[in-house]
């Protein structure tokens, strides 16, 4: 066989360039042989005299390209330089300042194209902060220049408690104290962990488990402490709790939570906000968070309440609607620890005691007799006669706690489940005294409540009894009466032989009003009257006070 003028019995054409044996191969840029290697907008027309959109690409003829944008960006044997000013190697290479240096592109280098541009280019690369040749570095955060560094144990900004056992102390208060711990020893038995305030601690409340200590052992279904949940721990004084050689919590330790309240830590030392410390795909699962007498409601566009932010040695209760595992994003956490929480404050020298069981009301507004309520009110929330929760206004959507009974001798007559609450608003300038008028949500622990525009009536200063509504009715009537001062109430119903009909309340009632339901479905249609009787009521002479009024029942 003879073949295309390669020789008897050798290979035909081959390769790129169709020569005999040959490998050659077509580089990127569709060049036979060629190294362009660049990122034109066009690899068709890098060896070519066609302009290609912003870029000009041309050779030397020596196999080696350069690609040349509008902004004098270049590229020369696949390095990238990028243009800083014109200048004329023929006449005065002195127009590049700096580190900067002169490259010509005449008639022996631009492979007879015609191009003939002198580019003064950075050849020893740019600093973080776009000096040429300069030596501004990132420091370990990112920022350019910046003089934060790493701590002994690698750690960005850290304090070298990685390195090994860390100290620390929980300052408590006297009574119910929500907290959690950054770091646990490896002995992390409720004991060891205790050890600093044995005596002074009476128990411990972890989410469904709790342990009690009789005076010289812990009992209870709680035997280990964890670095992920948090914890009530219940003082008879104030004191420190320390905790020794303990081994840091792993900032990325995963949580893992149910639908409802979950009773969590936070498990760096230091603080973040909120929003920015739970991760963008889980935060809207989190409909609300409690600390200890403070708490913040997701609104969807921003969080309201007293709590703003997320403190390591700190416990909380977090609400979820559905089920979810994540991390803390700590990346923008302070080493300080933020600390803006108000707690239980009450006006007047009043007093609350810190229950486990809380809930909160979050309340839009408030109408005082038409008249808006100011910054630095008090809105008081009430358990029959006792004050449960206190939170002076400071703005939409202010948090009004409400204290719960947990068992505690201290917070006896505070609410339950299921029980109806008061609230009333004290203007802070006046001292004068309003009661809410709207229905207010049964509360329950650890509920967080919406309540939007509230009207408040000022409190009577005489027996007022409000006309009732409807009358005339057809079958139920709503009676609200208002007292100046706690007294015995009584309320009954007449037909108009003076016969009593209905007895509608019967016992003691706070200062304040109040409302009654009379349903007359198995009465007869016709005239009645109300009587509203007080005992020993203050406007009066120490005598009963009665007032009455007509209802009529249509039916």
């Amino acid at each position: 066989n003879v073949d295309l003028g390669c020789g008897c019995g050798e290979a035909g054409p081959s390769g790129c360039d169709n020569a005999c044996g040959s490998t050659l191969e077509n580089d990127e840029c569709g060049v036979c042989g060629g190294s362009c290697g660049l990122s034109c907008d066009s690899h068709a027309d890098c060896y070519g005299e066609n302009s290609v959109g912003s870029n000009w690409c041309y050779s030397n003829g020596d196999g080696d390209a350069y690609c040349v944008q509008s902004d004098w960006d270049f590229c020369v044997n696949n390095d990238c330089y990028v243009g800083d000013g014109d200048c004329d190697i023929g006449e005065d290479d002195g127009e590049c300042v700096g580190n900067l240096s002169c490259f010509q592109y005449g008639e022996t280098e631009d492979g007879g194209l015609g191009l003939d541009i002198d580019i003064c280019a950075c050849t020893v690369g740019y600093d973080c902060a776009g000096e040429c040749g300069g030596d501004t570095v990132e420091d370990c955060t990112g920022a350019c220049g910046g003089s934060v560094e790493n701590d002994e144990c690698g750690v960005c900004d850290g304090d070298g408690s990685s390195c090994g056992g860390i100290d620390y102390c929980l300052d408590l208060h006297s009574g119910a104290n929500l907290v959690s711990f950054y770091g646990l020893p490896d002995d992390a038995s409720i004991a060891n962990v205790m050890s600093s305030i044995e005596g002074i601690v009476t128990g411990v409340i972890g989410e469904g488990v709790a342990a009690n200590y009789n005076g010289s052992n812990w009992a209870g279904s709680l035997t280990i402490m964890s670095p992920i949940s948090g914890y009530w721990v219940k003082v008879n004084d104030a004191c420190s709790l320390c905790i020794t050689d303990a081994n840091p919590t792993d900032p990325s330790i995963q949580f893992e939570l149910h639908s409802g309240a979950n009773l969590v830590s936070f498990p760096v030392d230091g603080s973040v906000d909120i929003s920015s410390g739970l991760p963008d795909d889980i935060e809207g699962f989190v409909s609300g968070i409690i600390g200890e007498g403070v708490a913040a409601n997701n609104m969807g566009d921003a969080w309201q309440g007293s709590l703003s932010a997320l403190s390591g040695g700190n416990g909380y209760w977090m609400i979820t609607t559905e089920s979810i595992s994540f991390s803390f994003d700590v990346s923008t956490m302070s080493r300080i620890k933020f600390d803006d929480e108000v707690g239980l404050t009450a006006p007047d020298d009043k007093e609350i005691y810190q229950s486990t069981q809380q809930a909160f009301y979050f309340i839009e507004d408030v109408s005082l007799d038409g008249i808006p309520i100011s910054n630095g009110d008090w809105i008081l929330s009430y358990n029959g006669k006792n004050l449960v929760g206190a939170r002076q206004w400071n703005g939409e959507f202010t948090d009004v706690p409400a204290m719960g009974f947990d068992g505690a001798f201290e917070t006896e007559g505070y609410s339950k489940n299921g029980g109806v609450l008061t609230f009333k608003v004290q203007q802070n300038t006046t001292g004068k005294i309003y009661q809410i008028m709207d229905a207010i949500p049964a509360w329950e622990s650890n509920g967080i409540f919406n309540l939007t525009q509230l009207t408040a009536r000022e409190m009577p200063d005489e027996l007022l009894l409000v006309s009732a509504y409807p009358n005339p009715f057809n079958p139920v009537t709503n009676i609200t009466f208002g007292i100046e001062n706690d007294g015995l109430v009584m309320v009954k119903v007449f037909d108009v032989t003076g016969r009593e009909v209905a007895e509608l309340a019967n016992g003691n009632y706070s200062a304040g009003y109040h409302v009654v339901n009379w349903n007359a479905d198995s009465h007869s249609s016709g005239l009645y009257f109300l009587t509203i009787t007080v005992d020993a009521f203050a406007s009066g002479n120490g005598q009963h006070s009665v007032h009455t009024q007509k209802l009529m029942l249509l039916k």
